[in-house]
């Protein structure tokens, strides 16, 4: 899951715990139409992101910063105008204070849990019309943008692993080696699930007791 979809998701829980929004109607689907029934409503969608090159781009793996905004659409019912922008107004101050003083939304990690570098803008507007299938519906809608800083970083999946190593000597030296045993030594590089490294032997033939040569037949041991 994106780092904006996860941010939309803790956005909405966070919201939904507030006494001002209790009765209202969540969605977090763009085309959902909202219909009188679902006053009061709040809306919270994933608007356009950029992503951007953190860095170098030509130095390493991408590593972007992302740019996302989320947008919050809260309609209540056009009753009185002065009540209606003032009510837009409490639901703003609700928003800001309770989603931007809250460590575990805006903090930084462990205790923030979405690893937001910053918040560089807002914006907000206030829209009225009307909804219903005969428009008979008069509403009045606070619309929020929230500009988030994120990042990314996308490193190379690695396939061609260095599982094992076999090493062999050459002695006396190269030109007389095959008239003289060798000591052939496999190494297995492999690590299990554990990270401790599986049985060198287990890639080979070898007996689990097998003693490697001190020295090449047909040559005296040393003294």
């Amino acid at each position: 899951m994106s780092a904006i979809r996860k941010i939309q998701i803790g956005m909405v829980e966070r919201l939904k715990l507030f006494p001002f929004f209790a009765k209202f109607t969540f969605r977090m689907a763009q085309s959902y139409q909202v219909q009188p029934a679902d006053l009061p409503y709040c809306g919270i969608y994933v608007l356009p992101e950029v992503q951007t090159a953190d860095g170098d781009g030509n130095a390493g793996e991408p590593r972007l910063k992302s740019e996302s905004m989320i947008g919050i659409s809260v309609i209540l019912r056009n009753v009185q105008a002065d009540e209606l922008e003032n009510a837009l107004d409490t639901a703003f101050d609700v928003i800001m204070i309770g989603l931007l003083q809250d460590p575990t939304f805006i903090g930084f990690p462990p205790v923030g849990q979405y690893d937001i570098e910053s918040i560089p803008k807002v914006r907000r507007q206030y829209v009225f019309g009307s909804i219903g299938s005969g428009n008979e519906t008069p509403i009045g809608e606070l619309r929020c943008e929230f500009s988030f800083i994120t990042k990314y970083d996308y490193p190379p999946n690695i396939y061609d692993n260095l599982d094992l190593i076999v090493l062999e000597t050459a002695y006396p030296s190269l030109e007389a080696y095959e008239s003289t045993q060798q000591v052939l030594v496999p190494i297995n590089l492999q690590t299990g699930d554990s990270g401790d490294s599986p049985d060198r032997f287990a890639r080979t033939d070898q007996d689990r007791d097998f003693q490697w040569p001190l020295f090449a037949s047909g040559d005296e041991p040393p003294p």
